[in-house]
């Protein structure tokens, strides 16, 4: 992997963080309401996932890796498939932005500034 820190250049947005897949490193980097996803061992672009009308506030990974979860200031979570970098499932429900969001077991768990906290279950 080389020598840390490693910087990806050029970069007008956010770099959200790496998870690994396979014994490589990506990196997810959120541009406004894009989610764009590299091989940061090689700075290879890859897929950016397009979905979200508001900015997103905050991803998670699934244990396994295989899948991306945000929230958004659009008041939806949404769930992508990292095989291929497509909107698994559309979870409407907050009726304001959505700050955080996390899996939790098998269920996804969410909240936002509607004050209320929604449990996802698969």
């Amino acid at each position: 992997m080389g020598h840390w820190p490693q910087v990806l250049h050029g970069i007008a947005a956010y770099a959200y963080g790496m998870v690994e897949q396979e014994s490589e490193y990506f990196a997810i980097i959120v541009k406004k309401n894009d989610i764009d996803h590299s091989n940061f061992h090689d700075n290879r672009f890859i897929a950016t996932m397009r979905g979200h009308v508001g900015a997103v506030y905050r991803l998670t990974w699934s244990a396994d890796s295989r899948m991306l979860v945000s929230a958004s200031k659009d008041s939806t979570v949404k769930i992508w498939d990292l095989k291929t970098y497509k909107l698994k499932m559309d979870l409407p429900g907050h009726t304001d932005e959505v700050y955080c969001v996390d899996f939790v077991a098998d269920k996804i768990v969410s909240g936002g500034r509607d004050k209320t906290l929604k449990i996802w279950k698969n």
